[in-house]
């Protein structure tokens, strides 16, 4: 859009959010650092709420090669029959839809897991390195199939899980040192071991005031 108001068919210079927001000031400027002009929006947001940081919950699919094998092993020994029942084509589609569905629930089947928003910071960058490893350890040995990389995998797993309680204690040991009120640090940290959270959604405009 610019400054006289037309909007350009580029559609290069667009504002878009899915925020109620009060747009206050809008207007176009030379940057003098590129060959565009610049966009200025200046927004209302003293309405808005904080996010909340509550665990979020998602549902996935158990889905593992023994999994597969079973739902494989399924589905070859169904004859279908129920197709043959039906006169009209997307009934009978339908029908071997649901059949899919119901022998892929059966062998791989929904589970819900609770996922917290916050960030384990406790986590370093030498846990991320370890965590990298196990992985690319555990590709091997099940492509290679070797004993050796089964047994150098078994230690590296039980090395990794050593590796991540002493970082976590270490991390916890800081912040309760470090802390002034040890009582509410005690008490955060087991809520966020629980996967509970203090915040709660709160406007703005009151935090700010604060």
């Amino acid at each position: 859009m610019s400054s006289s108001g037309l909007i350009s068919r580029s559609k290069l210079d667009y504002v878009i959010t899915n925020s109620n927001v009060t747009i206050s000031e809008f207007r176009v400027f030379e940057p003098h650092i590129s060959d565009h002009k610049a966009i200025y929006v200046e927004c209302n947001v003293s309405d808005q709420k904080l996010v909340d940081n509550k665990p979020q919950q998602k549902i996935v699919r158990n889905i593992h090669e023994r999994n597969l094998a079973d739902f494989t092993t399924l589905i070859s020994n169904l004859s279908f029959s129920e197709i043959n029942c039906f006169s009209d084509v997307d009934a009978s589609f339908r029908e071997f839809l649901l059949i899919i569905q119901d022998s892929l629930d059966q062998c791989c089947p929904l589970k819900r897991l609770t996922i917290g928003n916050c960030k384990k910071t406790w986590v370093s960058d030498v846990v991320k390195r370890a965590s990298m490893d196990l992985r690319n350890l555990y590709w091997l040995k099940v492509n290679l199939n070797s004993t050796s990389l089964d047994l150098e995998y078994r230690q590296a797993k039980k090395n990794y899980r050593c590796l991540l309680r002493e970082t976590k204690y270490e991390y916890m040991e800081n912040r309760l040192n470090t802390a002034h009120n040890k009582n509410k640090t005690v008490w955060s940290i087991v809520n966020e071991e629980l996967g509970k959270s203090s915040s709660y959604k709160t406007n703005l405009h009151y935090v700010l005031m604060v």
